[in-house]
């Protein structure tokens, strides 16, 4: 039932945005850009709980070397 509900709410969601005036679909399209500036705000503040998690991604990827691999360089302190 809860997936008839959420398609249904999306599928109204798509149709208000296909039909609407020219003017609010700008609205819409401007609050996505300002949505979007927001984000990347967050994730640029010191100390913010996105700029948290991308250096605990950040840390783990290097720390696997999985970033080394992906660039085609051998990770620091491999034997190979």
């Amino acid at each position: 039932m809860y997936r008839v509900i959420k398609w249904g709410f999306v599928s109204l969601l798509a149709y208000a945005a296909v039909t609407a005036t020219p003017a609010q679909q700008l609205a819409m399209w401007q609050g996505g850009l300002a949505l979007k500036a927001a984000l990347f705000s967050a994730c640029e503040r010191e100390g913010s709980p996105c700029t948290t998690m991308l250096a605990s991604a950040k840390a783990v990827l290097v720390s696997h070397g999985w970033i080394d691999a992906a660039v085609g360089r051998e990770a620091p302190g491999s034997d190979s």
